[in-house]
This record gives C-alpha cells, sequence and structure tokens, in this order.
C-alpha cells in the first residue's frame, strides 16, 4: 500500500467501514481490500488525468477550491451527506467519463464485488480522495506539478496501471485525446 493510500485508510475508522459496507449493498461489511482497490482504481483515473500539465493544473484547481481537506474532519458524516454523495458521482464523472462502468466491471472481478456495489463504493470515497490531496496541497503548500507527482507515485495494487492504461487507449501518457475522440464518435463524426 502506498503512502497516500495508507493515509486515507487511517481515515476509515470501522464505522465508516460498515457505512461503506451498507451503501456498497454488502450489508455493512466490506473488505479493507475492497476499499483499497477503489482508492487504487480513482488514483489510477487521476493519475491518467495529471499526466499533462493542464490536467495537473485542474485537479490542482479543483484541490484548492472544493477539496481543502475539511471533510476529514467528519469522514462518517460525509459518508452519510447526500450532497457529498452527488460530489462523489461528479468526481468519478470527470475522472473516468464514458469508462466508469469497465472500470468499476475491471475493480469487481478483482474485489468480488458487482459493478453496482463497485461505483457505490467509489462515490463514496471519491471525495475523501480528493479530501486526503487537498489536505496534503494545503499542509505542504504543494503546487500543481507536485499534486500530480504524489498522485504519480501513491502506488498501489496494480489496479491503478490497469485503470490508467483503460483511460488512456492509444497509450500517449494523456486521456485527453481520447476522451475527445470518445465525444466525436458518440456523435457520430470522424
Amino acid at each position: 500500500m502506498g503512502v497516500l493510500q495508507g493515509m486515507i485508510m487511517q481515515q476509515l475508522t470501522t464505522a465508516a467501514k460498515k457505512k461503506l459496507g451498507t451503501q456498497a449493498g454488502s450489508g455493512g461489511s466490506i473488505s479493507d481490500d475492497a476499499i483499497q482497490s477503489a482508492v487504487d482504481a480513482i488514483l489510477g483515473g487521476l493519475k491518467s488525468n495529471t499526466n499533462t500539465a493542464a490536467g495537473a493544473e485542474k485537479l490542482d484547481a479543483t484541490l484548492g477550491k472544493n477539496h481543502d481537506g475539511s471533510i476529514l474532519n467528519d469522514v462518517l458524516g460525509a459518508l452519510g451527506s447526500g450532497a457529498v454523495q452527488t460530489d462523489g458521482g461528479k468526481i468519478l464523472d470527470h475522472i473516468f467519463g464514458r469508462q466508469q462502468n469497465q472500470v468499476a466491471t475491471k475493480v469487481g472481478k478483482q474485489t468480488g464485488l458487482d459493478k453496482q456495489a463497485v461505483i457505490a463504493l467509489m462515490i463514496a470515497l471519491a471525495p475523501i480522495v480528493l479530501g486526503q490531496l487537498g489536505k496534503l496541497k494545503k499542509d505542504k503548500n504543494l503546487n500543481s506539478e507536485e499534486v500530480a507527482d504524489t498522485v504519480r507515485k501513491s502506488g498501489g495494487s496494480g489496479i491503478e496501471n490497469v485503470v490508467a492504461g483503460m483511460l488512456d487507449q492509444n497509450k500517449d501518457g494523456s486521456i485527453i485525446d481520447d476522451i475527445l475522440r470518445m465525444g466525436t464518435n458518440l456523435f457520430g463524426k470522424k
């Protein structure tokens, strides 16, 4: 487990993990491995998004504006907040775009959870992941490149690289062109 994942896991008390299990539909129990895999998938998506200076700057601006780490003051309360869950859904949309289901399927195969459970878990965890990054940014006065470097060095269970590879289909280190191509294909233009 990477340092960043360790920090995130430390934020999750037994009660928080039970709430995550309930939200994921697994009756109030969920393994640390499943949580770590979901966190790693989120970080893998962020890793892809920060491979360009523009992506790193966008993440940095988001952290500075909306994710200062204050969520970590009451993680259990945040997990029960509809507004935080809505934010988590938006975060996943930004990170994974149309490939959210594919990412959830990959994580599900690794964890034994079904796709919907993985999506629910990632929605709940995404604001906490960004909150931890925002806290690091604030506490260490990190700039956009340092935030991106923290994400890139996060290390993890290996699902990060799988997710990053899925998002960067042409393996050029940037998912921006892939997302634009997907949008063009969606509307039937070539």
